[in-house]
């Protein structure tokens, strides 16, 4: 991921960049602010969701933030980042933010859809840190919002990151662990769920009977 994002941040020499990504992956979130620092960019952190998860991480000593990143959750913190990068120089700033899904009420969502004191221009980055969640609420949600973006010409850059999902190794590991008695393969498209079954089978477990 890192390689990734220090590829894209070297091609974009002008405007405003937001990364969107998931507020508990605080290993990702610190991977960005680690190739942000090196573009010199004031860093704003904005969301709710953000600020609680970054502040359990750091009363677990996890996670770490020096003193000129703002961590912005109060519906008047944000709008006044937001007004202030307005005002000043876009390409000074770097925004961290919720709405990787496209989710209606996330900050993204919000700015895509002119509902806070802020306006997309011509030249700004956002960059997606994370993969769709498979689902039909998603994919429409994200659909519409990059709709959005491009139709404000907004560059967009996606899927930048690496799973940090379990392999199949991983969940036979963690099948033979927990030893359960039924197992629902809940997560994902068909094929997901589908291939997990299968590992269930190749564990001794049944279909329609410990596997459902």
């Amino acid at each position: 991921m890192i390689d990734k994002l220090r590829d894209i941040f070297s091609i974009i020499d002008d405007g405003l960049i937001i990364v969107a990504t998931f507020s508990t992956h605080m290993e990702r979130i610190g991977n960005i602010i680690k190739e942000a620092e090196n573009l010199n960019r004031k860093i704003i952190i904005m969301g709710r969701s953000l600020l609680k998860n970054i502040s359990v991480a750091r009363s677990f000593n996890l996670f770490e933030l020096k003193g000129n990143i703002k961590v912005v959750a109060s519906s008047k913190a944000i709008k006044n980042s937001l007004t202030e990068i307005k005002r000043g120089k876009r390409d000074e700033y770097l925004l961290i933010v919720t709405g990787h899904q496209g989710e209606p009420d996330s900050i993204l969502s919000r700015m895509a859809s002119d509902k806070l004191p802020f306006r997309f221009q011509k030249g700004d980055s956002v960059i997606f840190c994370s993969d769709v969640i498979p689902s039909p609420i998603n994919f429409a949600s994200r659909y519409a919002l990059e709709t959005k973006l491009r139709m404000k010409k907004v560059k967009i850059f996606d899927s930048v990151h690496v799973s940090g999902h379990a392999s199949r190794e991983d969940h036979r590991y963690l099948i033979k662990l927990l030893k359960p008695e039924h197992i629902i393969p809940c997560h994902g498209d068909i094929e997901m769920r589908s291939s997990y079954a299968e590992l269930c089978l190749e564990e001794g477990y049944e279909l329609q009977k410990s596997v459902h």
